[in-house]
């Protein structure tokens, strides 16, 4: 009795009748009642088959379509195949695209009619609907003065639905952001180049300074050690009769040194302010003989404190031929 006819799976069932046929009452007479086919005289097993209707596969198909854009909708019909002949569903394609760009061609089906969903697979293949940039119209009478004709004539923007209106107050969280560029050096050089002499001056200007301090302190170190060689050694300190720098003149020689840092802070300054190393570069540029002259009075400086202090040592060593 088993039967399906909808997608899934059953089982195959049966029935059965037992001592109602001609052997049944031939035998049911005593003394061969013992030969009836009665049910009662049998022990029964069951086993059910099973039926099984797959899915039937249904396919959704819609096309591709292309056009220039001229404010009119761009449409294209799709079909569906792998229906059973006899069964109904509305279909209907319902993709539509105006404004330029691509969008997929979709569809709407619905089992209003005697196919049901449950029976079918259903895939898709969808199309795209793509509308492309009108070309630019072409002036009237062949352009302007070049064409002979008059001035082209202005057209209006098209109205693209779903656009903003130009004229609408746009809010706050929707307003496009703009980039806007970094501030560029105060007084960098329009024409846009900085130049390399100038970042040369800049760090030997800053060497020299370093230096100087360098060297200050490690002739302060030396001559500490020489001083306490000499308190030691009394004899040879009687002989040459040297005598220790005073605290005065140690506090000259610093200050000196110290002079000398004042020119590379403002060698860095002057460079930072009046170059911009994002870009290009050159040699030189109206700024390179300020970098210079500061670059100079640094040398200054150090020449300056390097003879000061051989002039010490020559009178160091002049006090004792007099005596």
């Amino acid at each position: 009795t088993g039967s399906r006819t909808n997608a899934g799976s059953s089982p195959n069932e049966f029935t059965y009748s037992m001592g109602k046929g001609m052997l049944s009452k031939l035998f049911s007479a005593t003394p061969l009642k013992l030969f009836a086919m009665d049910e009662s005289n049998y022990k029964i097993s069951k086993v059910y088959g099973t039926l099984t209707v797959d899915k039937r596969p249904l396919k959704v198909t819609t096309p591709d379509a292309e056009k220039q854009y001229d404010g009119s909708a761009l449409t294209k019909a799709g079909k569906i195949t792998g229906l059973v002949s006899g069964e109904t569903v509305t279909f209907k394609t319902t993709g539509s695209r105006t404004a330029v760009g691509t969008s997929t061609n979709t569809y709407r089906l619905t089992w209003d009619g005697t196919a049901k969903k449950a029976n079918y697979t259903i895939t898709e293949d969808l199309g795209d609907l793509t509308i492309t940039d009108a070309p630019d119209p072409a002036p009237a009478g062949g352009g302007g003065p070049a064409g002979g004709g008059g001035p082209a004539a202005v057209v209006p923007a098209a109205v693209v639905p779903g656009a903003p209106d130009p004229g609408a107050v746009i809010p706050d969280d929707q307003v496009p952001m703009a980039d806007i560029d970094d501030n560029p050096t105060p007084l960098a050089p329009a024409d846009g180049y900085w130049a390399l002499i100038n970042l040369i001056c800049m760090i030997l200007t800053v060497v020299i300074s370093l230096a100087m301090l360098i060297f200050y302190f490690i002739n302060r170190k030396d001559e500490d050690e020489e001083g306490e060689n000499a308190e030691q050694t009394r004899g040879y300190a009687a002989e040459t009769s040297e005598e220790p720098e005073d605290a005065e003149t140690k506090k000259k020689r610093l200050m000196g040194r110290l002079l000398g840092i004042i020119p590379a802070i403002i060698s860095i300054i002057a460079f930072f302010i009046t170059e911009d190393m994002t870009l290009p570069m050159q040699m030189v540029d109206k700024w390179t003989l300020l970098m210079v002259i500061i670059l100079i009075a640094e040398v200054i400086v150090a020449i300056l404190s390097r003879k000061k202090k051989s002039d010490d040592s020559d009178e160091d060593n002049y006090e004792p031929a007099y005596k």
